[in-house]
């Protein structure tokens, strides 16, 4: 009789967009699934799909929680998930932790069949989000009050975030993680984290139906140990939402960091994040050594010794150094003599037949260029910026967080900064990684991934601060573009600052720092020449070659195209510049039409300033991305 046990399984699904993989890959899956739990663990099996808030067509999941109470005579009054469009974005189709309350105390369930619901979401458990607020602990407490109360099993999926919404730091991650292990434990299901890519649903549905046929106070004691241990985990301290509320007329606070990240142990979570940069990390070594394997293969054909012994460490910078060439004058190489008969004495000189010179050695083919390899010092820092003009159209507000995209192909990595406080736009990098940025739009803060955002008083206030740099010396410049090229320049970490003035170059008719349009400054960058580069908004580039002094003279050196979407009468707007270090350049700003903007980063060279390869773009809506940042120093030919 146990073998043909009811089992009556609520699959709810998070419906906003980024969830749409998971409900396809659910749909797909479902029916091998069944076929193989029928086999391992035959029952009597009732699957009902639900989606939290909305549907998506052409999979399983056509018919919403709420629709489904409904219909089987619930009051819709006493549902605890909140209605489509009554949060920010799509906060009620991620309700997870109020639907399973709903689901709890209001499905139909068959007499003496196991309950279980098997909820996979993206975000926090109560109404999205990246990052686990009290409230969202104190929702899952209830939905775990709820599914025991009715001896329901919940089984957790927490997925990959849409490429736009990152965890602001690792801490966050991990407790969101934690929130949705507990949901399962404590209710006796099982967990699923895969916040890196999609997992063999076929197998996850599969385990997922057989673990529902086990009682709960089975499951609930076997993870009890489990659940107790992850009760005892000390939380990671977490970065505020917002910096520090401090206002200008404030006491100052300590301007020196004190804050340090944690080390912990490393989790599989954390080799998993790191997987593409290991993978990319193993194929460069591979390339290397295969090419080290012919050369020392050729040097011994020819009796020459590799000398790998002589090489230098990998992490020092060497100029290559190119074979010195070969005598093109061939060896000739001894010729046993023969014994040959004797012949009469003759004063003529039997000619030698020429032997045609072929050299020793066949020159090898010059090796095909590999491709450029990017690494973190690459990584481009793009800040979000909505001027007022620029609107967001169903997207989270991440106005002034910033962004980490990778050098050279511009794939979104994560979010650096989570800074939740104004209207940002100025964003700068140090070799530390200490990130400067300015918001509203005059006052300043810094940080590091991960960590609070300290106010620093002694450079805030003014007009606005437009751009932010640091030279390789980690001597920061930052300007007001009202200011008529005056620049403010200190040494990080110290916040006391002195100015210097930026003029053109004399009978120039581009001068830079001007109001107009055309001229006006947006954002400037440094290469390893410690020379200075400004951008106007309209794509014009200024240098300044020496940056040591206070008289700064900058000469105008080329123009950059504008980059445009296709949407018919937009404008584009630049607003950040920055640099990789085999010498690309890129340029970030914002596509504006009819009062929408769209973010985007492109890449050039100052050689072609006329070709732009557009490396990211965000959705209409999206604002603009301002100024970028990068720990990369190249040095130009110009």
């Amino acid at each position: 009789m146990s073998e043909t046990k009811k089992v009556d399984l609520v699959i709810a699904i998070d419906t906003s967009n980024s969830m749409k993989d998971e409900a396809q890959a659910i749909s797909a899956a479902i029916e091998a699934a069944v076929s193989e739990a029928k086999k391992a663990c035959p029952s009597d099996l009732r699957v009902t799909y639900l989606g939290i808030e909305g549907t998506f067509p052409g999979t399983k999941f056509v018919e919403t929680v709420r629709g489904h109470l409904t219909k089987a005579g619930a009051d819709p009054k006493a549902f605890k998930s909140r209605l489509r469009k009554s949060l920010p974005g799509s906060g009620a189709q991620e309700d997870g932790a109020r639907v399973v309350e709903d689901l709890s105390e209001h499905n139909k369930w068959r007499e003496g069949a196991e309950r279980a619901i098997f909820l996979l979401q993206d975000e926090s458990l109560d109404g999205g989000d990246m990052i686990v607020t009290p409230s969202a602990i104190e929702a899952n407490d209830k939905a775990i009050e709820a599914a025991l109360k009715n001896e329901v099993k919940v089984h957790t999926y927490l997925g990959t975030p849409d490429a736009s919404l990152q965890y602001p730091s690792k801490e966050a991650e991990e407790d969101m993680i934690k929130e949705f292990k507990r949901l399962a434990l404590r209710t006796g299901g099982d967990h699923n984290i895969y916040v890196n890519g999609l997992p063999d649903f076929k197998k996850v549905l599969k385990d997922t139906i057989c673990a529902s046929k086990i009682p709960q106070e089975e499951s609930i004691e076997d993870k009890k140990d489990e659940a107790d241990n992850l009760d005892k985990e000390v939380p990671a301290d977490k970065p505020t939402d917002k910096p520090t509320e401090e206002k200008p007329t404030d006491k100052p606070k300590e301007e020196t960091p004190t804050d340090k990240p944690t080390v912990g142990k490393l989790t599989c979570t954390d080799l998993c994040d790191q997987l593409p940069e290991i993978a990319k990390a193993v194929d460069t070594l591979t390339t290397f050594l295969k090419n080290f394997e012919e050369v020392c293969k050729n040097a011994k054909e020819h009796d020459e010794d590799c000398k790998c012994k002589d090489k230098k460490p990998a992490n020092e910078t060497t100029t290559p150094v190119t074979p010195k060439p070969e005598d093109s004058k061939p060896v000739e190489k001894p010729v046993e003599e023969k014994p040959v008969a004797e012949k009469p004495a003759t004063t003529e000189t039997t000619p030698q037949k020429p032997v045609a010179e072929k050299p020793a050695v066949t020159p090898e083919k010059p090796a095909t260029p590999t491709a450029p390899v990017y690494t973190e010092v690459d990584e481009i820092f793009a800040i979000v910026l909505d001027n007022g003009v620029m609107k967001i159209n169903n997207q989270p507000n991440d106005n002034g967080d910033i962004y980490a995209h990778r050098g050279g192909s511009g794939e979104l990595l994560r979010k650096a900064i989570e800074s939740s406080v104004g209207s940002g736009q100025s964003n700068g990098l140090t070799s530390d990684q200490t990130h400067y940025l300015a918001w509203n739009p005059n006052q300043i803060y810094r940080g590091k991934e991960g960590q609070r955002l300290e106010y620093l008083r002694g450079l805030s206030g003014g007009r606005g601060k437009d751009g932010f740099a640091f030279r390789k010396d980690d001597v920061g410049f930052f300007y007001s573009a009202y200011e008529g090229g005056k620049i403010y320049t200190f040494q990080h970490p110290q916040t006391t600052y002195n100015t210097v003035q930026v003029r053109g170059t004399a009978g120039d008719p581009l001068q830079p720092f001007t109001t107009q349009f055309e001229n006006m400054i947006s954002d400037i960058n440094f290469d390893g020449d410690d020379r200075l580069y400004l951008m106007s908004v309209s794509g014009h580039i200024w240098r300044v070659d020496n940056t040591k002094g206070t008289d700064l003279v900058a000469k105008h050196l080329c123009k950059f195209s504008p980059s445009f979407s296709g949407q018919a009468g937009e404008r584009c707007d630049y607003y950040g510049l920055a640099f990789d270090s085999h010498g690309g350049v890129y340029l970030s700003g914002g596509n504006l039409h009819n009062g929408w903007a769209m973010r985007f980063i492109v890449k050039s060279s100052f050689a072609s300033p006329d070709k732009l390869e557009r490396i990211y773009q965000g959705p209409w809506g999206s604002a603009s991305y301002g100024n970028l940042a990068s720990r990369a120093y190249p040095k130009f030919a110009l």
